[in-house]
């Protein structure tokens, strides 16, 4: 990666390309207040790929919902910020809300763009990304390990009160294909870039209810994670929900 600038802005027009076939991608860059530096408790800043600072987009979606996503995670490091021979994360994180879901006094689908630039998918992603890039966290082969799909969790934010696990947090999926045909491996998951032998590509976060992440790791295996995604498929599938009712049988 000779030409790092370069490469980024031609990754920036493939992604772009690929959000706008998802759906309505609004201009402009979400959490404007929150592309700043993330410091470790001591010290440590993490920086993003190639922009240090990273960017996440808006993809209004058929039907009215919001796709919320990372702009920048799955670029290849930067020499100058990162030192050489840094493998690429390769993946890009997203949260999508259906219509329906509510967002201050109304709901998703009427909410405007500065409204969703503040709700809790954005701080979800920030917190996640900086995560994953501190630990370098290979997604991919951890889905290829554990059969499609592994668990994950974000911090309790304003909103999503309702999902507390005991543990403090919320829990999640994490690999849920865009598409319900797919199935559930590392390689369904939704290609946005391919650059000579780089590769982008969508990774999506699905909240879960603290009864369903209980059940998922109450085993050593991805088997109840399994059961359980393919549950959502016919209901809401990869989306997140603070309101829905718990897939399990009651």
């Amino acid at each position: 990666m000779s030409d790092g600038a370069g490469e980024t802005e031609r990754l920036d027009e493939a992604l772009e390309g690929s959000f706008l076939a998802l759906g309505s991608l609004e201009p402009g860059v979400l959490g404007l207040g929150h592309l700043r530096p993330h410091s470790t408790p001591d010290g440590k800043v993490i920086l993003w790929p190639r922009n240090a600072l990273g960017r996440q987009r808006l993809i209004r979606r058929e039907g009215g919902g919001a796709l919320f996503v990372t702009q920048g995670l799955s670029y290849p490091f930067d020499p100058s910020l990162h030192g050489p021979g840094a493998a690429p994360l390769g993946y890009e994180l997203a949260v999508e809300l259906p219509a329906e879901e509510p967002m201050g006094a109304g709901t998703v689908a009427s909410s405007s763009h500065e409204e969703l630039a503040n709700a809790w998918p954005v701080h979800a992603l920030w917190f996640l990304a900086h995560c994953y890039l501190e630990d370098r966290w290979e997604i991919f082969g951890r889905l290829r390990y554990f059969g499609g799909l592994i668990t994950g969790f974000v911090p309790i934010l304003p909103g999503l009160e309702r999902l507390r696990t005991p543990q403090g947090f919320v829990g999640a999926i994490v690999g849920m294909p865009l598409s319900v045909e797919a199935p559930f491996s590392a390689e369904s998951q939704h290609v946005l870039a391919e650059r000579g032998g780089h590769v982008s590509r969508l990774v999506m976060i699905t909240l879960l209810t603290a009864d369903e992440y209980a059940y998922v790791t109450g085993v050593e295996d991805s088997s109840r994670a399994l059961a359980l995604a393919a549950r959502f498929r016919s209901t809401h599938g990869h989306r997140s929900s603070t309101v829905r009712p718990s897939a399990l049988p009651s």
